[in-house]
């Protein structure tokens, strides 16, 4: 499968950033890009199922966009050594008006983690997204997406789109025992995860996610004690019979 869309950006912008160390990272970016859709290129295939036609990029709406981007960002590091505390990633997008350009739009994000702790070997991971557009229309290459390896990982990848999403997940990470092991964090770890989440457009952009179905995923999975490789193991648990879907990927999603 593969986990991206592709398109062409070219452009430019500029950035001031103010770091507070502990606290937050605060940016305020202003870009100017021009889009155009990409085809997918002739005779590809996958090396395990060659005889499958892999999908094609979506069409993205051409032209070009002047942004404005407030952003305050504090990130855990994607790998074993994630320290324990609270994470954030929230982010203001403006197109349009006076800035010109051929899109309009406002548009927030906010993401929320917390990694704990639990004992030298255990590792709980949490996380709450959402996102909204308050004015305009988002062009289809910045329509929020759910599904795939990052989020409902027993979903086709994009496989919901839309000017709203809400997504929770809950991981958890717990060192095998293993005689020769030195350090809890050493060998094999065990891991067990949901997913719930959904993206949509509504009428009047109402961001109302206690209205919303949510789809949930859950499953196990396996990664080394440097998690730089992971196996999942993911079901949809809203379908009784629903096959497994395994996917591996060389750092933790979140």
């Amino acid at each position: 499968q593969d986990y991206r869309d592709y398109f062409e950006r070219e452009g430019y912008g500029a950035y001031v950033v103010l770091r507070l160390p502990e606290v937050t990272t605060a940016s305020v970016h202003l870009d100017r890009d021009t889009y155009r859709s990409l085809p997918r290129l002739p005779h590809v295939r996958s090396w395990f199922a060659r005889d499958r036609e892999l999908r094609d990029n979506p069409a993205v709406a051409g032209g070009e966009a002047r942004t404005a981007r407030l952003r305050l960002e504090r990130a855990p590091r994607l790998d074993h050594r994630a320290r324990a505390g609270l994470y954030h990633l929230v982010e203001v997008e403006r197109a349009g008006g006076g800035l010109g350009g051929d899109f309009a739009y406002t548009r927030g994000l906010a993401d929320l983690r917390s990694v704990l702790r639990l004992t030298p070997g255990t590792v709980l991971v949490l996380r709450a997204a959402g996102g909204t557009t308050t004015a305009g229309a988002l062009p289809p290459q910045k329509l929020f997406t759910l599904g795939g390896v990052d989020g409902l990982r027993a979903r086709p990848f994009g496989r919901f789109r839309g000017e709203q999403f809400v997504l929770g997940q809950t991981e958890c990470t717990v060192a095998l025992p293993h005689p020769w092991r030195a350090k809890a964090r050493s060998g094999l770890h065990a891991i067990a995860f949901v997913d719930a989440g959904d993206a949509w457009t509504s009428a009047g952009r109402a961001w109302a996610p206690a209205d919303r179905h949510l789809h949930v995923d859950g499953g196990l999975g396996l990664t080394t004690a440097e998690d730089n490789m992971r196996v999942y193991v993911a079901r949809n648990l809203q379908k009784r019979h629903a096959a497994a879907v395994v996917s591996v990927r060389l750092q933790r999603p979140f």
